[in-house]
């Protein structure tokens, strides 16, 4: 199967200069976490909503920085005629979650972790890529509490 059957053609992007306030209103409002930031049409980074929390609102910078301040430079991409066991390859390789697709170099859609290993067929190759989501856990603060839950 190839990224663009499956792909999410309805691309939300930001421009350099949005806040990170303004930068987390668009994904609540879109139940997005992943934005592509652009300067001229050209995408120069991207932003998750794991990157506010860690690295603009732990370090209680203020919400109307640029968002490009926090983004990550490193743009990863796959062009739409690849196949979805490239992109799970790929992002297995890099450590993300999320690809932006493009054709001739332009940003024609973004593709999840999640929405290929809905689509793919087989199951075999999903087990492995799953990797991609495995981290070992970091040392814990040992005065952080953990809360207990319940079912």
């Amino acid at each position: 199967m190839k990224i663009k059957d499956i792909m999410n053609s309805n691309v939300i992007s930001i421009d350099k200069n949005t806040s990170v306030l303004n930068t987390a209103l668009i994904m609540q409002k879109y139940d997005i976490g992943f934005l592509p930031i652009v300067d001229n049409d050209d995408i120069i980074g991207v932003i998750t909503d794991r990157d506010i929390v860690i690295r603009a609102l732990i370090n209680r910078i203020r919400t109307n920085v640029h968002a490009s301040k926090y983004m990550s430079k490193d743009v990863i991409s796959i062009n739409q005629d690849n196949t979805c066991e490239d992109a799970l390859t790929l992002m297995k390789e890099k450590k993300i979650k999320r690809l932006l697709v493009t054709e001739k170099d332009n940003l024609v859609g973004i593709v999840s972790f999640s929405t290929i290993v809905k689509h793919i067929i087989d199951s075999n190759f999903v087990v492995e890529s799953i990797k991609v989501i495995d981290k070992p856990l970091k040392k814990i603060d040992k005065e952080a509490k953990i809360d207990e839950f319940k079912l």
